[in-house]
């Protein structure tokens, strides 16, 4: 699928997920105007669904981007870590606002955001070992 030598197996799954989230913002965007808001259950209207859905698209495609520079840039784990934050900032939203409206939003959006953070502590976790090993080598 993806032929970036760079790129081992652990960062296709970042670019997936990065992909994943820029199509559910992406899905979120076209239904925006079918019938209600796309997050019309959290209260939200037609330009905060809008808003939420850009945000989705964008955090996904900072995910792609820095994943697929990997080894490239320096700072690649450090977007990828913006990338992830968005997602999880958004979905600490969802769930405060409609976490209680059934066991199956607070079942999904709460998976959805321990994979988020679990992503950003992967992210923070590799910017930190890429930065230890360039002062080590002098760079």
């Amino acid at each position: 699928m993806f032929r970036n030598k760079k790129s081992p197996p652990p960062k296709m799954i970042e670019i997936i997920s990065g992909l994943l989230a820029s199509y559910w913002g992406f899905m979120m965007l076209f239904f925006n105007k079918v019938e209600l808001p796309s997050f019309w259950w959290l209260g939200f209207s037609y330009a905060e669904s809008a808003k939420l859905s850009f945000l989705l698209v964008a955090a996904g495609l900072i995910i792609s981007l820095g994943a697929n520079m990997n080894g490239r840039w320096r700072i690649s784990p450090f977007i990828r870590l913006v990338g992830h934050l968005i997602i999880t900032i958004i979905l600490t939203e969802i769930l405060a606002l409609g976490g209680s409206t059934a066991g199956s939003v607070a079942a999904t959006y709460s998976l959805l955001w321990l994979i988020s953070v679990i992503g950003c502590v992967v992210s923070l976790i590799d910017g930190i070992v890429s930065f230890t090993k360039e002062r080590a080598n002098g760079n």
